[in-house]
């Protein structure tokens, strides 16, 4: 939503973006704190923890789907080197190269299912008769 403007569940094109989430703070009545993506703690360090970035949100203004999006994370793959940190870094698979003249299908665009083009202009139109 963040980049195309379209919620992928309703399809609104009426998106609030949040350019940093937040939460009341624990240390103030009145206060917040930016959500980060993660949050470790540690000891000897001041406030006891490390905090690695923001989150960002994108709210669907008709039906309230949300997305998140990590800002500022880079120190999170520092952290995944230490397994008490309780981050991890996960890598899968490489993802496959393209084949030949493939190409992702635009929802909402094109023929029917099952329908090609030359079977569309091959086939006979009803002709409409006035009474």
């Amino acid at each position: 939503m963040k980049f195309t403007g379209i919620c992928p569940r309703c399809r609104n094109n009426r998106i609030l973006f949040l350019e940093q989430a937040r939460l009341p703070s624990c240390d103030s009545s009145n206060g917040t704190v930016p959500i980060a993506p993660a949050t470790v703690e540690t000891a000897g360090w001041p406030g006891g923890r490390i905090s690695s970035g923001t989150m960002q949100t994108a709210i669907c203004a008709r039906c309230g789907f949300v997305e998140w999006y990590a800002v500022g994370f880079q120190q999170l793959e520092q952290l995944a080197q230490h397994p008490a940190s309780g981050v991890r870094l996960i890598v899968g698979p490489p993802p496959a190269p393209p084949t030949r003249g493939s190409r992702p299908r635009k929802i909402g665009h094109g023929t029917r299912p099952g329908r090609s083009a030359a079977r569309r202009a091959a086939a006979p139109r009803a002709s409409r008769r006035s009474r």
